[in-house]
């Protein structure tokens, strides 16, 4: 193999390629390729100017089009105040309704383990998966102790939701407690 490489690179070889014919072919056949794209995809510039009629929008101009009443064709009013003062108000507004919403309600759900190792946490949501629970894990950060892998299940829009599930999965023996999100 290395000869045959040395004797094709010195121009020995009995093989011998046109290398510039090659090159002119596959110019050809790239410019032949872009020129169907382009015939198929191609957008004539003269298409929306051929045939619009824009007569529509004069109509609506005028002041006696039937079928438009004269409520729908309001004229331009002046701003006389400032941006601000006009912001304000609104501003206002959502601020006092946004006081008045009540604050949603936290989520809750049912942690069954916390673990230091990420393996053997995902391990024990495949294996609660696979007992039908909606299981996930979740990753908290615990301050001087470092980073713990929560395994979860469910997540409820309140307590008694929970409690329910709760219930059923001390009947398979898996102890938990509810904790809120």
């Amino acid at each position: 193999m290395f000869v045959l490489g040395i004797l094709v690179g010195r121009g020995t070889a009995p093989v011998h390629f046109d290398i510039e014919k090659l090159q002119h072919e596959l110019t050809a056949l790239k410019e032949a390729v872009l020129k169907k794209e382009r015939k198929r995809f191609s957008v004539q510039p003269d298409a929306f100017d051929k045939g619009q009629e824009l007569g529509f929008y004069e109509a609506l101009k005028e002041r006696d089009v039937p079928g438009v009443s004269q409520k729908m064709i309001r004229p331009k009013k002046r701003i006389t105040r400032t941006p601000s003062a006009i912001i304000q108000p609104q501003l206002r507004k959502r601020a006092a309704s946004a006081s008045q919403e009540p604050k949603p309600k936290k989520k809750v759900a049912i942690q069954v383990a916390s673990l230091k190792d990420p393996r053997a946490a995902d391990n024990m949501v495949a294996k609660f998966k696979r007992m039908g629970y909606p299981a996930y894990r979740v990753i908290g950060k615990i301050p001087n102790r470092g980073i713990w892998y929560r395994v979860r299940i469910g997540s409820y829009p309140g307590r008694s939701q929970a409690k329910e599930m709760l219930i059923t999965l001390r009947k398979d023996k898996v102890k938990g407690i509810i904790v809120e999100y």
